[in-house]
C-alpha cells in the first residue's frame, strides 16, 4: 500500500503533468539532477515530507478514526535564469491556493504556500553555462483514515 508521502507526490505528478510543466524528477523517491546536465535542459526535483502532526498522533489510538495529514512539499527547478523563472509561473498558478486530488484521503488536499521561496545562481554550469535554482515550498493539508498509511 502506498503511503500518505507517495500519495501525496503522485498527487503533485499528476498536477505538474496535467498543467504541462516540464519533467519532473522525484528527489526523495529517486535521484536528484544528474552531476553533468544537459545544456539548456530544466530538471525539476520533487520532496515530499510529513510534516507537525498532532491530530494524527492523538488519533493512532481509535483506529479507523480521521486525522488531518500534514505534509511539506518542495518543488526545486535547475536550469537557466529564464527557463526557471518560466517553470516558477507555472508552479505558482498549478499549486499556490489550489486544490489537489490524493488517492486515499477522504476530500480534495489543500496546498498552501510556505514563505520558503528562493530563486540563486548554483555553483555548477552546464557546459559554461550558470545553472539557476528556483524553490517553491508548500503545505498540503488533507484528511485520511487511521489503517491508511
Amino acid at each position: 500500500m502506498a503511503t500518505a508521502e507517495d500519495d501525496v507526490a503522485a498527487a503533485v505528478v499528476q498536477r505538474w503533468t496535467a498543467q504541462g510543466l516540464d519533467a519532473l524528477v522525484p528527489g526523495s523517491l529517486f535521484e536528484d539532477i544528474p552531476p553533468e546536465p544537459a545544456p539548456g535542459t530544466t530538471y525539476a526535483v520533487l520532496t515530499v515530507e510529513q510534516g507537525p502532526d498532532d491530530d494524527e498522533l492523538e488519533a493512532r489510538a481509535f483506529p479507523g478514526q480521521v486525522y488531518v495529514a500534514h505534509h511539506r512539499v518542495t518543488l526545486r527547478v535547475y536550469g537557466t535564469r529564464p527557463a526557471v523563472s518560466a517553470a516558477l509561473a507555472g508552479v505558482v498558478g498549478a499549486f499556490e491556493l489550489q486544490l489537489l486530488t490524493i488517492a486515499n484521503s477522504i476530500h480534495l488536499g489543500g496546498c498552501y504556500p510556505l514563505n520558503d521561496r528562493d530563486t540563486r545562481r548554483e555553483p555548477r554550469k552546464q557546459r559554461g553555462t550558470d545553472i539557476w535554482l528556483g524553490r517553491r515550498d508548500y503545505q498540503v493539508i488533507h484528511q485520511r483514515q487511521i489503517g491508511d498509511t
